[in-house]
């Protein structure tokens, strides 16, 4: 008997998500995290077991279009699927009674609904990491785009039912954008099915479309299409406003679950789908994207720095290094894509603490206004030391896998192009800048007294908390076994090869 073990990868959580739905009080949280880790070590048996097995699964689903139920897991996708399951668990241990406190009346129509039912969060939360999951085994591209889409609906929910007084703006908001990257999205699928059924019979398994010879231009159209929709995902500048409302007005645990997970999606998508079926184009448009790079990076750098809300600083220290991702993706070499892909799951896993614990900070302290308190640290010192490793990871501190992703990408874009390189490595600063001021305003000098904040972090936030950054340390003194994992996917291998002998040529000239 054939155990569909991808299947089961996705099928586990959306199961927990219907279980837990009914249940009531700590038995709707205890089935949640039982689903949730359950999840998780699944997720672990599989990315071992694919060392070792081909564990692909393909049935024919649309014959018309030629769609597939095709699912893979390989060194891309592989990481993701376990750092989404990891947060997961996080989201649903740490983040389950966080309210957004920022600006948000106590009554009113406006209020936090504190009085939603917490079967609703925990079932939505299954199901956001369910599609998630889906999305990043999905080797059909109509399997993709369906499981892409879905990804909106249960956050939208989380971000709409729990939150601060514009949390129906912020969740329309992040609606509209999802909605439009997707309409974009699915006008170039339909452009790939178009012209691969005037040559042949339709087939949008990704094996098959990775071979079309598309001409020049309508190439570049199809590699354009795909890239607006991945990068409002992502986000890149300028499509990145939805996020900072939504960071402000939206549960701490559901921002970080929106920044690690579902964003994610957009880098992934941009190696696998952007780059991997149009690699001529992705070339050709490299030099433009990798400017917007480094405007993701500066921009969102000095953003940070500036920012008024603990979750609006952590929102734009994501934007910031998301830039790091992109440089990395186009800037075309083997060792710049490898960084990005193990960048894509170390923001996941370092975002996502830094925003839990802004999220425990909000609650201490009742608000999210970083200027409102100073000295927290001699009254919740183990709050002060969460953020500032939470922080330095952000960052890039060597030791921290950030630190090995990042380098990566700039040694990699240093190789082909130094110029924008070098203005990356100046951006790295602003990390160091945004981090260091954001501590010394809120937990060092001398407390106010007039201010008194509740109680120190629980011993298992502590535990939820610092087995994320665990494991950034892990695999950033080891992070050779993660390299040779994600080596063996051979990402982008075309376009890096097409970038290749561009340089070579132009060298020759």
């Amino acid at each position: 008997m054939v155990v569909p073990w991808l299947t089961l990868l996705f099928v586990v959580p959306l199961c927990g998500a219907i279980v837990a739905l009914p249940l009531n009080g700590v038995r709707n949280r205890v089935a949640g995290l039982v689903a949730s880790c359950l999840t998780m070590v699944l997720a672990i048996t599989v990315v071992v077991l694919s060392r070792f097995h081909d564990l692909a699964e393909q049935v024919l689903w649309l014959r018309r279009l030629g769609a597939w139920y095709a699912l893979d897991i390989d060194g891309l996708s592989g990481p993701l699927v376990i750092a989404a399951t990891v947060l997961g668990c996080a989201v649903l241990a740490v983040g389950f009674d966080l309210e957004a406190v920022a600006d948000a009346p106590t009554d009113g129509p406006d209020a936090p609904q504190r009085g939603m039912r917490p079967e609703a969060f925990t079932t939505m939360v299954l199901a956001a990491e369910a599609c998630v999951i889906a999305a990043l085994l999905s080797s059909d591209l109509v399997l993709f785009f369906l499981f892409f889409e879905a990804s909106l609906v249960p956050v939208y929910l989380l971000i709409g039912c729990w939150g601060g007084r514009k949390r129906s703006v912020a969740a329309s908001r992040f609606l509209i954008f999802g909605l439009a990257g997707g309409f974009v999205l699915l006008g170039g699928i339909v452009g790939v099915i178009s012209i691969v059924s005037e040559t042949e019979r339709p087939n949008t398994l990704l094996s098959a479309l990775s071979a079309i010879d598309f001409s020049p231009g309508t190439e570049r159209l199809l590699f354009l299409l795909f890239f607006v929709a991945f990068a409002i995902k992502g986000p890149l500048i300028p499509a990145h406003s939805w996020l900072p409302l939504v960071a402000k007005e939206a549960n701490p645990a559901v921002t970080a679950l929106v920044v690690g997970m579902v964003d994610g999606l957009g880098g992934y998508a941009m190696i696998r789908f952007a780059v991997g079926l149009f690699p001529n184009a992705a070339v050709w448009a490299a030099p433009g994207v990798m400017i917007l790079a480094l405007a993701n990076i500066w921009y969102a750098g000095f953003a940070a720095a500036g920012a008024r809300l603990l979750s609006q600083f952590a929102c734009y220290t994501s934007i910031s290094h998301f830039g790091f991702v992109v440089l990395g993706i186009f800037a075309l070499t083997s060792t710049s894509v490898t960084g990005s892909a193990m960048y894509l799951s170390a923001h996941a896993l370092s975002v996502g603490a830094l925003l839990l614990v802004c999220g425990l900070v909000q609650q201490a302290t009742g608000t999210a206004e970083i200027g409102a308190f100073r000295g927290l640290r001699t009254q919740a010192p183990v709050l002060a030391g969460l953020f500032l490793i939470a922080g330095l990871a952000t960052l890039a501190l060597p030791g921290f896998l950030n630190f090995a992703a990042e380098l990566q990408v700039l040694v990699g874009a240093w190789e082909r192009h130094p110029v924008l390189a070098l203005f990356a490595i100046i951006g790295t600063l602003f990390g160091a800048v945004y981090v260091v001021l954001v501590y010394q305003r809120l937990f060092t000098g001398q407390p106010r007294s007039e201010s008194p904040i509740g109680d120190d972090v629980s011993v298992p936030r502590r535990v939820v908390v610092g087995g994320l950054l665990a494991l950034l340390l892990f695999f950033g003194c080891a992070p050779r076994l993660l390299q040779s994992y994600i080596a063996d996917a051979e990402l982008a291998t075309v376009a890096v090869a097409v970038a290749d002998a561009t340089q070579a040529d132009e060298e020759g000239e």
